[in-house]
């Protein structure tokens, strides 16, 4: 079993004490772990199973009004994941975070439906990551199982069909995404025809630049949907 999460909260908060559950693992901390904005990865090599299963814990204290969230780590290609303890792990993106309040509002995150991957511009490059995630590091998500070409986030990627209310453009997948259009494909708008879809409605669809307020203070508990697990070697090379 493996995690990856990150931790944000306010300067009048405090962690007094914190660890694993059950003794460990190999954590791999960013540096000034668990300071506001910093993350962890925690590898167990044991085998769990259980509909709630306790990772990590935290002793907070807060002077006044604040709150405890956990993010995605703020490494972007770990973000926020659960992986099972494969020689090849299968991974499952983190679908809620949630937060501890002290004197405001705290939100519990809800087991999620699926929470597909695919390819997120940001400005250090392109990252297969969940659109939750790359909302988190306000990115821009280019759709489901939409892969990171060497171009697909640059001026110089290939221009197709995207659908917008005003009818078809010429753009980039990118473009598209930033328009809060749809992305048909890597084919001219005359191919398309009479079949030019609402904007936002299929892959590449939206803008997702902004971070969502699921995310944005998001902490405490984190949910996961494992029926979308899927392979991923960049774990293992991180459990070496």
């Amino acid at each position: 079993m493996g995690l990856c999460f990150g931790v944000n909260y306010p300067q009048n908060v405090k962690v007094l004490a914190f660890g694993a559950c059950n003794g460990g693992g190999l954590m791999i901390p960013d540096g000034g772990w668990p300071s506001s904005g910093s993350g962890t990865s925690v590898v167990n090599s044991a085998p769990k199973s259980g509909a709630l299963i306790p990772e990590y814990w935290f002793a907070v204290s807060s002077k006044g009004p604040g709150y405890f969230a956990l993010t995605p780590n703020p490494r972007p290609d770990f973000g926020g994941t659960f992986a099972n303890s494969e020689p090849l792990p299968s991974v499952a993106p983190v679908t809620e975070y949630g937060r501890i309040g002290f004197g405001m509002e705290g939100r519990l995150p809800r087991p999620g439906g699926p929470m597909p991957r695919g390819a997120c511009c940001l400005d250090d490059g392109c990252h297969v990551i969940s659109e939750i995630d790359c909302r988190y590091f306000s990115g821009v998500f280019l759709g489901e199982g939409v892969k990171c070409d060497p171009y697909v986030c640059t001026a110089t990627a290939l221009k197709g069909a995207c659908a917008l209310p005003s009818g078809c453009e010429p753009a980039s997948r990118l473009e598209c995404a930033r328009m809060g259009g749809t992305f048909l494909g890597d084919v001219p708008c005359d191919s398309v025809g009479a079949s030019v879809v609402p904007a936002g409605t299929g892959s590449g669809g939206g803008n997702a630049a902004a971070k969502a307020d699921s995310v944005s203070g998001a902490g405490a508990p984190l949910s996961a949907d494992s029926s979308r697990a899927e392979p991923d070697s960049s774990l293992e090379k991180r459990k070496r």
